[in-house]
């Protein structure tokens, strides 16, 4: 169990680090950015304590927001995601299935896979932007970013996922 929380642990460093310092960075086109903190929410087992979840999804984007002068749209963001994450993996999953079951491709298969996390990867992108922006005046901007930010944090997913051991 100790390892497994460690290696948990690392890996959400990692995802920080990774977004804060490069990905936080490429701004494809002007409308896309990979948000690949999410991945974070995607992954987490079914099993997973609501207050855990809440501060799996919390701390991770209070970090990104302090790096990024973005108070608290990535917190905020998030944590209502791992808020509702439980709900949706339910939705692709057997009801008599284990309650340690951690998605990915290999447990889930990839069609479900691949709907279960392009529904939160929207889902992420559709709150986050509509948080940041809360106008809706330029409305067609803010749907080209939602869209961009969604292929592009989808393509590092799915990439992501596709090397992952577990």
């Amino acid at each position: 169990m100790n390892g497994n929380v460690l290696r948990t642990t690392l890996g959400l460093v990692l995802l920080v680090v990774v977004q804060v310092m490069f990905l936080n960075r490429i701004h494809l086109f002007g409308v896309a950015t990979p948000l690949l903190l999410v991945y974070a929410v995607i992954v987490l087992p079914l099993d997973t304590p609501r207050p855990a979840a809440l501060l799996f999804g919390f701390v991770p984007g209070i970090i990104s927001d302090v790096f990024t002068n973005t108070p608290g749209v990535a917190a905020i963001t998030l944590t209502a995601l791992a808020f509702i994450q439980p709900a949706v993996l339910r939705l692709f999953v057997p009801r008599d299935v284990a309650d340690n079951f951690a998605p990915s491709i290999k447990s889930m298969g990839a069609a479900k896979y691949i709907v279960y996390s392009l529904i939160l990867t929207l889902l992420n992108c559709v709150l986050l932007f509509a948080i940041e922006d809360l106008d809706l005046h330029h409305w067609q901007h803010l749907l080209l970013d939602i869209t961009g930010s969604t292929l592009l944090s989808y393509l590092f997913i799915i990439t992501f996922e596709s090397v992952r051991k577990e």
